[in-house]
Formats: structure tokens, sequence, C-alpha cells
């Protein structure tokens, strides 16, 4: 199975984009995979094809495959988001701590700390890591020796998300209602779309169609597809009810939703797909 590694940058193969006119609302299904999750919000796949997922409330780590949840790491206050790269190091940012940790074979050690109530992270084209530092109404980026730098501060409310969409260009969800598109060159703010109650933390490249993203409405319901060069929004789905977490699984052409509505994890397939849990 074909899984990617990282929270929320995603490679866009040919084999994908083939079937991009069919991920539309009127193709998609959707099914709870779990229940028993608190708070959920970051996901990310390992190399394996784990689906670790932070949930918030409860201090802990969960990871899914197959069918069956279970708990992998305990104790981490607030995980909020993730990140895993290529040798399935695993980066947690915490809500209220302050504090990203890394883990490598079952180790954490803290990678940077004094942070501002993180929200999103996710790696950019260039393995540094993107910090949507809510608490400070910025974007980070932090380089895998952790040193830190503003990408982008003046115009934002409450950045919970940030993903790279291109040479110097961002799309970044703020809380508030506002989503971004952010050419760093010039520090330039461009209103993408304000359809969204609380856009999440679950933002990504989109896998189906070109130049668009997909995000969730953690004041709403449902999965969203923007256009990135007119700003169309379009709602996919309207469950399930307070979405945070999303991810997607390029391979098999699957996305995952963790919402906090129902504590529960989703999965949204094509129809016409027949693939296991």
């Amino acid at each position: 199975m074909n899984k990617i590694h990282i929270t929320s940058i995603f490679l866009i193969g040919t084999a994908v984009l083939a079937n991009c006119n069919l991920f539309t609302k009127e193709h998609l299904e959707i099914k709870k995979l779990a229940s028993s999750l608190s708070s959920p919000v970051g996901m990310a796949f390992d190399s394996k094809g784990y689906l670790y997922i932070a949930n918030w409330s409860a201090r802990r780590i969960d990871r899914y495959r197959s069918g069956k949840i279970e708990t992998v790491i305990k104790d981490i206050p607030s995980p909020s988001c993730f990140a895993i790269d290529s040798k399935d190091t695993l980066y947690v940012a915490t809500y209220s701590g302050g504090v990203i940790y890394k883990v490598q074979n079952g180790k954490k050690s803290n990678f940077i700390s004094g942070l501002s109530v993180v929200a999103g992270i996710a790696f950019d084209d260039n393995g540094n890591l993107l910090v949507a530092e809510r608490g400070k109404s910025r974007v980070l980026s932090v380089s895998p020796e952790g040193k830190i730098s503003v990408l982008a501060d003046k115009g934002l409310t409450t950045p919970v998300a940030a993903i790279q969409t291109g040479k110097d260009r961002y799309v970044i969800n703020d809380i508030t209602g506002t989503i971004y598109l952010y050419q760093a060159k010039n520090a330039k703010f461009t209103v993408l779309s304000k359809t969204l109650n609380a856009p999440a933390a679950g933002l990504i490249l989109d896998p189906f169609q070109p130049d668009s993203v997909l995000t969730v409405d953690y004041g709403g319901t449902g999965l969203y597809r923007i256009s990135l060069t007119d700003g169309k929004t379009e709602q996919l789905t309207d469950k399930p009810i307070s979405p945070v977490g999303l991810i997607a699984d390029t391979g098999s052409k699957e996305l995952y939703i963790a919402a906090w509505g129902d504590n529960s994890l989703y999965k949204i397939t094509l129809q016409r797909s027949h693939h296991d849990d």
C-alpha cells in the first residue's frame, strides 16, 4: 500500500489525477471506523500503513490499522498534530505545552520548546516544519536542526494549519473563518475563502484534483474543496459534525477524518472502490 509519511504534504501522481473527475460529492461514501477517540486532532501515516491519531483531551497517541486501534504513546500534554518523516520519526506538537516532541524508536525528546499554542504542523518541500502557532498569530518555519524563522505573521489572527502549495506559496487556515493564500516572496495575503465557520487543523493538498486543497470545518460539518485559482469552495460531504483532522492515503484514494462531534474516525472513499479498512 502506497502510504505517504507526513500529515499534510502529498505527491500527486498521474494515476490519481486520472480519477480526479470522479472524486466529487456524488461519488463519495463515508464510513465510521472507530468511536473510541477523545477530542482527536492531527493524523499521520507511517511507512507501515499505521494511522497515528492525536487525542487532545486524553493526552495520548493512538494508531489505527485494519480495524484495530491501540494506544502507543501516553502522557503527552494536549497533543494537537503530527508530522512523520521518511524514516518514521514522529514529530508531535502540543497545544498547551508549547513543545514539539521528536519520537524515534519509541524514545521521546524535545525538538523545540517555548512555543504558544501549536495547532498544526506539516513539512514543506524542503523538509522544514511549518508550524501554525495560534497563540502568537503566526506561522513558523523550523529547519531539521531546530532553527526557527518566521514565515508569516502580520495579517493573521488565529492560524491553525499551514501547508506549502508551490514555490513560495502557502495556504493558511485561520480558525476565525478565513482561508488565506500566502505569497512568501512579497509577504502578500489573499483571501481564498470565507465559507467555513471555523477552518480546522485538517488541511491538505487535494490528491484528486490539481491546484486545490481539501479542508474541514470544525465549526460546522463536512469536507470542503477549495480552488487555488479562484477560491471556489465546494462542500463534498455534510458529515461528520465538528471534523478537525484530515489526511489522505493517495495509494488507495481514500481520505480519513477525525471528528470532535462524536470522537470518531471516518473513512471517505469512491463508491465504486472496494478496500479493506
